[in-house]
């Protein structure tokens, strides 16, 4: 079938008006980049690290346990710096800053204070003549570091029982597509799928974080429940869904809104060892399921399509280093409660840090899976490898590798086995301390055209079997003028170089299978409490 759009002339005059509303407002976020007052940091002043540039510097916690070094929170309950090797919490992933262990604390920028002015001990005590000051780390700053106010949080419920937090946030966004298909989805893009208007997800949880200052014995545990469109891509089976993946929490009528609970699990800690036994976001990747983890509104395919999004079973972390934590566990296969068959599957894992913003992490699953093509349980092998490098006090960058192999499971003339594999590359700048801009590069192969399709119902690519190459390239800002809010614009164009679909479904992945390439633009808002 041709690139061009079947079905007829589209509603031109429609998305071109979204376009130019989406394009003005992003200049408008552009022009108080360029004029917004540089925030300056007094000579030799430590300078921040990798995570100050992410989504994350809404001072709230990650919403996944760090997996990494961990400091313990000040006695009083406020929240204090500390470096930890995993953007993604219980993730080994990127290094960021968080602010505690506490759900009400953990920050992109250091703060959120007052955008362009100067902040107690910075600004004008930086002087008109900023040296060039290195760091205990070795590098050499070219002009002033960033000094940004701190600023605590607003909390709903401040100062659980017991060590207890309550908390949570709502995030919800619009997309548009410059295809505007008709069933309003985009293709295989996951997460912000719709070019609607969506409320991706309200989250609340309460957490008991442990602590053990590397000795002695504490226990804890968290439970998060999320409603939303995103909801569609967390349920488990034998939990929200039942075993023939029918559901059990939600309306069969309702095709975009329901609840979902992707995190239920207690924690105990002796000494330098956590045990984490029951439901838990998956430790593999760089991108995080819960919005505020993330720079960017989208997934990348690797997120989506090459890896579980939660695990139920055990995982033990031992923090055998001050530099390296090892991981390992067993579950019950990828995004079961219950599993489909009689056999459990592994997890493992290491971070390493040098604590001055380089890490590296390694980990990944092995285990039986059911294959939906052939409909045999054969073994599935996947790893994810993520190194993090603060290039400055202000730039920093990431690259992922992700590889995937299952047996069995795509069929010919006899079951063949399948492989997934692909790169991907962030870079962020940190322009000042409410700014920060980011971009994505991404190439994923599906070469067997087992993983990649439309996950929607009524999406025009479900079922679809692509075998070839997907890449994206997404462009972004991060605004963050409370510690509270975070709004995140981002432009991504997707294309496919391969075969038309085996499966059912449309013969290319995009513009309701008539296409293979795809432009988005997109805003959401993350309000933490």
């Amino acid at each position: 079938m041709s690139e061009s759009n079947a079905g007829g002339p589209r509603d031109m005059s429609r998305w071109k008006w979204e376009f130019v509303l989406i394009a003005l407002g992003i200049c408008l976020l552009i022009v108080e980049v360029v004029t917004a007052e540089t925030i300056r940091m007094p000579d030799g002043a430590v300078h921040a690290v990798a995570s100050d540039i992410r989504v994350t510097s809404i001072k709230q916690p990650k919403a996944q346990d760090s997996l990494a070094k961990e400091v313990p929170p000040s006695p009083s309950g406020s929240t204090q710096k500390k470096i930890a090797v995993s953007q993604k919490p219980d993730e080994p992933g990127r290094v960021h800053e968080e602010h505690g262990d506490g759900d009400h604390g953990s920050s992109l920028a250091e703060s959120g204070g007052t955008c362009g002015s100067a902040c107690d001990g910075g600004g004008s005590a930086c002087g008109s003549d900023c040296q060039q000051s290195g760091n205990t780390c070795g590098h050499v700053t070219t002009g002033c570091c960033l000094v940004c106010c701190e600023e605590d949080p607003w909390c709903l419920f401040p100062g659980g029982p017991r060590g207890f937090e309550i908390g949570g946030w709502i995030s919800g966004g619009y997309t548009i597509n410059s295809d505007s298909p008709p069933s309003r989805y985009s293709g295989p893009l996951t997460f912000n799928d719709r070019t609607d208007g969506q409320l991706n997800q309200v989250n609340t949880y309460i957490h008991r974080p442990t602590d053990t200052c590397g000795d002695g014995f504490d226990i804890g545990g968290r439970i998060d429940l999320l409603y939303g469109t995103d909801h569609r891509f967390l349920m488990s089976r034998g939990l929200e869904v039942r075993s023939d993946l029918s559901n059990r929490w939600n309306s069969q009528n309702d095709r975009f809104y329901g609840l979902a609970m992707p995190q239920a699990y207690m924690e105990v800690a002796v000494n330098n060892l956590k045990v984490k036994l029951g439901h838990f976001y998956s430790i593999t990747g760089y991108e995080a399921v819960p919005a505020r983890d993330n720079f960017f509104y989208s997934h990348s395919y690797a997120k989506q399509y090459g890896e579980p999004f939660t695990h139920t079973g055990m995982l033990a972390s031992f923090k055998a280093t001050e530099t390296i934590t090892v991981h390992g566990g067993f579950d019950q296969g990828w995004n079961n409660w219950e599993d489909d068959n009689d056999t459990l599957s592994g997890l493992f894992g290491a971070t390493w840090s040098n604590g001055c913003g380089t890490s590296l992490a390694l980990a990944g699953t092995s285990g039986k899976e059911l294959s939906s093509i052939t409909g045999l349980n054969d073994d599935r092998f996947m790893y994810s490898v993520v190194l993090s490098h603060e290039l400055s006090d202000r730039l920093s960058f990431v690259l992922q590798h992700d590889l995937g192999i299952q047996r069995n499971a795509v069929q010919s003339s006899s079951p063949e086995n399948a492989e997934w594999y692909g790169a991907a590359s962030y870079l962020f700048y940190r322009l000042n301390c409410c700014w920060t801009a980011g971009a994505r590069l991404e190439w994923f192969r599906d070469d067997d055209g087992y993983r990649v399709q439309g996950l929607g119902d009524g999406n025009p690519i479900q079922g679809a079997q692509f075998a070839g190459d997907f890449y994206d390239v997404s462009l972004g800002l991060n605004y963050q003028r409370s510690p509270n809010l975070v709004v995140r614009p981002e432009v991504r164009y997707d294309w496919y170089d391969g075969g038309d679909n085996m499966g059912s479904g449309g013969s290319r992945p995009f513009d309701d299978g008539n296409s293979n390439k795809q432009f988005t633009a997109a805003i959401d808002v993350i309000f933490s409490f």
